[in-house]
């Protein structure tokens, strides 16, 4: 069963600052790790593979949690098929990234004064068949019929994800931006196999320590291109 929302995933070129600005968005460190091993299953999501990388992750009890990655190559010409979205309408989703990685704190924190991130945007070729997708995810249609809604069952937070028809974009892991979206399941084995008897492609599943906890981690790529990642937390 897929228990909540673990996290989006950023891929970024400033890692320390990243960081540092999320905090001063009311984030929590949760972990960094500066040489954390990759993943090989992840080598057909990247265009270009790194034995080690940047980790960490940040936490927040109203908002997504992100976990922030540096990889050895990353594309800053590819677009990503998520974009935050925001209440404050002052907040530009194109800009956020990069606002996080400016230095100067003045370019961001004047407009970010009521900051709420619940909510993403998802580009698609094709918003019924990627509907099909994301409830088999657990994600619920609302009144709006591009807006679908996921209720965690473990801190009650309620996500929304928008759906964008757009033309295809080549998703990749280390695409500059959001590239991932992440589930914590306690089932991986069962959503694997769901997800390969529907036709969809997943890797295999590998386990990965990081820090003092050891994680199962597959990844899922849908037929759109939207890639999702499954963590289940496993006895080291």
């Amino acid at each position: 069963m897929i228990l909540q929302i673990s996290h989006l995933t950023i891929s970024t070129i400033d890692f320390d600052n990243v960081i540092e600005n999320l905090i001063k968005l009311g984030y929590k460190l949760k972990l960094i790790e500066n040489n954390q091993k990759n993943l090989l299953i992840k080598k057909n999501l990247m265009t270009g593979f790194s034995a080690y990388h940047k980790l960490a992750l940040l936490e927040s009890n109203k908002n997504f949690n992100i976990e922030i990655v540096q990889y050895d190559e990353i594309n800053m010409k590819a677009q990503t098929f998520l974009l935050p979205k925001f209440q404050n309408s002052l907040i530009s989703s194109h800009e956020f990234l990069h606002n996080l990685e400016n230095k100067d704190e003045k370019n961001y924190l004047e407009n970010y004064e009521n900051f709420e991130f619940t909510k993403i945007e998802i580009s698609t070729q094709n918003i019924e068949k990627s509907k099909i997708f994301w409830k088999k995810l657990g994600f619920l249609q609302s009144k709006n019929d591009s807006i679908l809604n996921f209720n965690s069952l473990i801190n009650n937070k309620t996500y929304n994800i928008e759906l964008i028809e757009k033309p295809s974009t080549t998703s990749f892991l280390n695409n500059h931006g959001i590239s991932c979206i992440a589930f914590l399941t306690n089932s991986i084995i069962s959503e694997k196999k769901s997800l390969d008897d529907d036709g969809y492609f997943t890797t295999d599943i590998e386990l990965l320590d990081v820090g003092e906890n050891r994680f199962a981690i597959f990844f899922c790529k849908n037929y759109s291109g939207e890639i999702v990642e499954f963590i289940s937390l496993e006895n080291k």
